[in-house]
């Protein structure tokens, strides 16, 4: 008997060789006929065994950072060759 991360495994592997795209959990979901929480357990279980990977989760601003790395205002040097101003 197979079990529900095998079923999960091939449900992924058969989606990948119809159409080239990773299906959604709803969508293994309805294919396998297993509930939402079994299939993200299967998933992990996958995960975890290395018989599939995920990509990294998008890196996330920090609030505040605005893009500068320390977070603190940069030190300009008044007549430096690579300060910019409007106004020279």
């Amino acid at each position: 008997m197979i079990n529900f991360s095998e079923q999960v495994c091939l449900a992924i592997y058969r989606r990948f060789a119809a159409s080239g795209v990773a299906p959604s959990r709803e969508d293994l979901a309805e294919e396998t006929g297993l509930a939402a929480d079994v299939v993200k357990q299967a998933i992990t279980d996958l995960v975890a065994s290395r018989h599939i990977v995920l990509p990294p989760p998008a890196p996330r601003a920090e609030p505040g950072m605005h893009g500068r790395s320390t977070g603190r205002p940069r030190r300009r040097r008044p007549n430096s060759p690579t300060s910019w101003s409007p106004f020279h």
